[in-house]
């Protein structure tokens, strides 16, 4: 989604104005910004170093690191994980505070010279999200150094809904630096 924002003074008035502008209309509203939404697609990068050669660290993306992974708040039962290469799927199932199925398949994986990468895509998801895929990203720094990239693209019914699941994606994504380096130990220098 991108968003542009800026005051508009109308002539004279000394007042605001803002332009909503969505496909095919536009309404002004006074005392208040131009917004304009032109697509509902979000993207949100988290990147983290760690200590560990990048094929090694891609090695350990397995049950036990998504357990690690797993958000401290609420409740959730792993009701299948079966791998991170393609063919493979990951459901879970979220008991508190809220019910409800995530089911996401490995759609794609590959190693290359300078990183390794796994791709997860929902294929049940809880509401409000009606999209999301997931790269999860182990790129060469050196031979034993690498950083860890969770890119992260979602959308949701609309674009306000868009707007508000950005904070609390981050906001669950982002306690996994420190949980990624406690688990591989901290790049060094």
């Amino acid at each position: 989604m991108r968003i542009i924002i800026c005051p508009e003074k109308t002539v004279g008035s000394g007042t605001h104005q803002v332009n909503l502008v969505g496909p095919g209309k536009a309404v002004n509203h006074k005392h208040s910004f131009a917004i304009m939404l032109q697509s509902k697609i979000m993207n949100l990068k988290i990147k983290t170093k760690v200590a560990g050669n990048y094929q090694a660290v891609m090695a350990r993306f397995d049950r036990a690191l998504f357990e690690a992974l797993a958000p401290r708040q609420g409740e959730m039962k792993i009701v299948e994980f079966t791998g991170s290469k393609k063919g493979d799927k990951v459901h879970i199932r979220f008991l508190k505070p809220l019910k409800a199925e995530w089911i996401s398949v490995i759609t794609e994986d590959a190693t290359t010279e300078t990183e390794a990468y796994f791709i997860d895509e929902g294929v049940q998801l809880p509401f409000p999200l009606s999209y999301w895929r997931h790269k999860h990203i182990v790129r060469k720094i050196t031979e034993d150094t690498c950083c860890i990239i969770d890119d992260i693209t979602f959308r949701g019914p609309n674009a306000l809904v868009d707007l508000l699941l950005y904070p609390a994606i981050f906001l669950g994504f982002y306690p996994r630096k420190k949980i990624y380096r406690q688990y591989f130990g901290p790049a060094g220098g």
